[in-house]
């Protein structure tokens, strides 16, 4: 995750044309306090959930790191509280989180994200399995298009030559324009 490289001060934020005069004047030269949570290293001195949900978002590029951790804070990620799930959900980007939402709400309350990693991890198996039979069939069909083409290719060539050869020149035309035409003259002339 790159770090914050734009304004550091409101103003800096507020000095376009559309914003208006009277609120830029509101803005000038306050600081902005930045968090980085991806860049944050001290994530212990954090005494709430927050401690998990920057730890969680520092490992959402490394999905081995990120089922560790979440295993390692079990007691916190198996209850936590829904806007702490929805915060996860939106910062991490993980789509499947949002979709999984109610399938790991527990009974008393609060939303277990150990049994949504597990669930996603599986899912995500499952779709890599799904995602290599596509690209398998997709692969072939390529393969066998480039093949077919390959094919036809020759078996123009072999016509072309065999009309040429035969001084045929007013049938090469007709069969270039005409598909019905080529096939015939194919068949007549024992091209396979």
């Amino acid at each position: 995750m790159e770090r914050w490289s734009s304004a550091f001060k409101m103003d800096d934020l507020t000095r376009t044309r559309v914003f208006p005069e009277e609120l830029r004047k509101l803005f000038a030269e306050k600081p902005m306090l930045l968090f980085e949570v991806y860049h944050f290293q001290n994530i212990e001195w954090f005494q709430t959930d927050l401690r998990q949900v920057c730890g969680f978002l520092q490992r959402t590029n490394d999905k081995t790191a990120l089922q560790e951790y979440v295993k390692e804070n079990e007691a916190v990620f198996s209850r936590l509280e829904e806007d702490t799930f929805d915060l996860l959900t939106v910062m991490s980007g993980i789509r499947a989180m949002k979709l999984i939402k109610r399938d790991v709400e527990n009974v008393g309350g609060g939303f277990d994200m150990c049994k949504a990693f597990d669930d996603m991890m599986r899912d995500s198996k499952q779709e890599g399995i799904r995602d290599g039979k596509r690209e398998g069939k997709r692969e072939g069909k390529r393969e066998g298009i480039r093949e077919g083409e390959r094919m036809t290719e020759e078996r123009m060539n072999a016509l072309i030559q065999k009309l040429v050869s035969a001084g045929r020149i007013n049938d090469l035309l007709q069969a270039s324009k005409d598909k019905k035409y080529r096939k015939k003259l194919m068949g007549e002339l024992g091209i396979a």
